[in-house]
């Protein structure tokens, strides 16, 4: 349920940026309503303080998210790889440095960033993306395509949703 709500706070303020306006006055609130989010979020960003190690840091998480994302969407679009051997070696390698990184997020990062609603944001997307490639290990290792689909979809938003965050924060030094 957590999940969930957290999926459509995150689509909301989505929307709530993107937005479409049909006519000129509601292109005028929109504009308004962009200058309050940029607001909200340069005040945001002023509320966190990031180092360089925790920037590098962020670089790398977003890295390692692109590699297992082009790697899902090839064995997606080629689903016989699944048995492959060397694909499921690869598929391990790609996992363990994913996990590694985690493991640094939780034993070293965690506890340097700041407190606050981002920060939580990011920490609950870091857990929700441990269940991903766990669930994505298990489909890979019993070559369980139905299960592989479930659990690539689930990865594939939550990664794309940590790599929104690490982008918007990761080059921010204030």
């Amino acid at each position: 349920m957590k999940k969930l709500t957290t999926f459509f706070l995150l689509f909301g303020l989505i929307l709530s940026v993107v937005g479409c306006s049909s006519d000129k006055q509601s292109a005028d609130e929109e504009n308004k309503k962009d200058k309050t989010n940029e607001e909200v979020k340069n005040e945001i960003v002023e509320e966190i303080s990031l180092g360089e190690d925790q920037a590098e840091f962020l670089n790398g998480l977003n890295k390692e998210l692109d590699n297992l994302i082009n790697f899902y969407i090839g064995l997606k679009n080629n689903e016989s790889l699944l048995s492959n051997a060397s694909v499921k070696d690869d598929f391990n390698n790609k996992h363990e440095a994913f996990t590694t990184l985690l493991t640094q997020y939780n034993e070293e990062v965690k506890s340097t960033l700041p407190s606050g609603n981002i920060v939580t944001k990011f920490d609950e997307l870091m857990k929700e993306a441990v269940t991903a490639t766990d669930l994505l290990k298990k489909a890979v290792e019993t070559d369980d395509l139905e299960t592989f689909h479930e659990a690539d979809a689930y990865f594939v938003k939550t990664a794309s949703l940590l790599q929104e965050w690490t982008r918007s924060y990761s080059g921010k030094k204030m």
